[in-house]
Formats: C-alpha cells, sequence, structure tokens
C-alpha cells in the first residue's frame, strides 16, 4: 500500500504546521467533525456539484484522497499555501478539474465542521465581542 501523506507529515509537526497552520493535536481534533460533515454533504450532492439522484457516495480505494486526514490535509494545505489548482492537483495525482471539484466539496464540510467546534471566524465586530467574553 501507497504511504499517504498525511502519515508522512504527521511525524514532522513543524512541517505539517507551516502546511496547514495546525499542530497534529488540532488537526486530529478536526478530522472527526470534518469527516461528518463531509458525509452529510456527500449525502445530499456529488462531487461534479449535482444533486445526489439515487447512489451513495462511496470513498473508493484507488480515490486520490481516500481518508478524512487526506482530505482534510487537501482542502487545509489549499487555503493556507493558496496554490493555483492545477499545481495543488498535481500534488495529489489528479487534474485541475478534479482538483477544483473537490476543493468545491471541501470547502462546504470545512465551514459546517469550523461552526460545529465553535473554531469559524466571527463574521462581525458584535459576535467576536461576544465570543471574547467570559
Amino acid at each position: 500500500m501507497v504511504q499517504r501523506r498525511y502519515e508522512r507529515l504527521v511525524r514532522k509537526p513543524a512541517a505539517f504546521q507551516a502546511l496547514t497552520s495546525l499542530t497534529v493535536e488540532e488537526f486530529s481534533e478536526l478530522v472527526e467533525p470534518f469527516e461528518t460533515a463531509f458525509r452529510e454533504y456527500m449525502a445530499e450532492w456529488t462531487l461534479e456539484g449535482k444533486r445526489r439522484q439515487n447512489r451513495a457516495h462511496v470513498s473508493y480505494a484507488n480515490s486520490p484522497l481516500p481518508t478524512p486526514q487526506e482530505r482534510l490535509l487537501f482542502i487545509l494545505s489549499y487555503l493556507k499555501q493558496n496554490p493555483t489548482q492545477t499545481y495543488h492537483g498535481l500534488l495529489y495525482g489528479m487534474s485541475q478539474g478534479k482538483a477544483n471539484m473537490w476543493i468545491h466539496s471541501l470547502l462546504p464540510a470545512l465551514r459546517t465542521a469550523l461552526r460545529a467546534t465553535g473554531d469559524a471566524p466571527a463574521r462581525s465586530f458584535a459576535e467576536l465581542l461576544k465570543r471574547l467574553e467570559p
């Protein structure tokens, strides 16, 4: 079996944080809510962004992002590093078009997970003040 990016990076905490902005521990805490949000999103939508009609989503073994950790690493590194979709896709063994589909499928899941954990950014000054109150 091919060793995945997450398995390699988790052994290098400084590189992991530089790539994602999260420590390994913070990342680990986010995996479960992220995967729950991803599964909920994929229950309703296809990777192509169309409403799901018949089949349920299944992660295939030959998928470029087969595990929750790989999916979360993909979207966090995309947001932190700001590469072109072509470049990011090449890093993960996919075309620009597939990278675009994955990005647009994973972003809603990440937003939902961050809201669920209380880590989403405040969208107004009043909301920020409310969060900062003891």
